[in-house]
């Protein structure tokens, strides 16, 4: 018995993302159509979890890829007429409970040209575990100067806060009181 695989999915204007939910499987089979037809199957702990769907629209199968290097499986679908966005992803209207939006890889139509997010980028799921996922800009160096800034500033507080705790009436230090009452002892001596 196959047990339904989750999946979240998320697409741009040439492009569908689909994420199998269930970690660590074993055993891939997979099979793309360009019709489009998707079957998936993947064993973890003798169960096998998998899923058939007929997606919305047709697939360029020489340009899609499917990459399993990491905890899921990840689909990088290429859209056989590039430029427009799936009202869903399969044909079904119909909501499925086990397919759900991928909102960090989700793109806007009308923000697709910004590229905005988690620097995803479908070309490079055949490097999915190399540092080609690191941003190109040099925030890296903006936030080293944040950190050095933010270590000044909570030495400042750190600094003002002593002073307020010296400086408060009627609360004398342990050091303090030690120093108050061997005067007040040489004084009762004197007399």
């Amino acid at each position: 018995m196959i047990r339904k695989a989750p999946i979240k999915w998320a697409q741009t204007k040439d492009r569908l993302f689909i994420t199998v939910e269930t970690p660590d499987l074993a055993n891939h089979k997979t099979e793309i159509k360009p019709e489009g037809k998707l079957a998936y199957s993947g064993t973890r702990d003798n169960e096998t979890y998998g899923f058939d769907i007929e997606l919305y629209g047709e697939l360029d199968v020489e340009k899609s890829k499917w990459n399993a290097k990491g905890r899921n499986t990840i689909f990088s679908l290429a859209k056989k007429n590039p430029g427009t966005f799936w009202p869903h992803i399969t044909k079904d209207s119909k909501k499925d409970p086990n397919i759900k939006v991928d909102w960090d890889k989700w793109i806007d139509e009308d923000d697709e040209e910004k590229k905005t997010g988690d620097n995803w980028n479908p070309d490079n799921m055949d490097d999915l575990n190399r540092e080609e996922f690191k941003s190109d800009s040099d925030d890296e160096d903006d936030e080293k100067a944040n950190i050095g800034d933010l270590e000044k500033e909570a030495e400042v507080k750190k600094d003002e806060e002593v002073k307020k705790d010296e400086e408060k009436p009627g609360e004398e230090k342990p050091n303090e009181e030690k120093k108050a009452e061997e005067p007040a002892a040489a004084s009762e001596k004197k007399e």
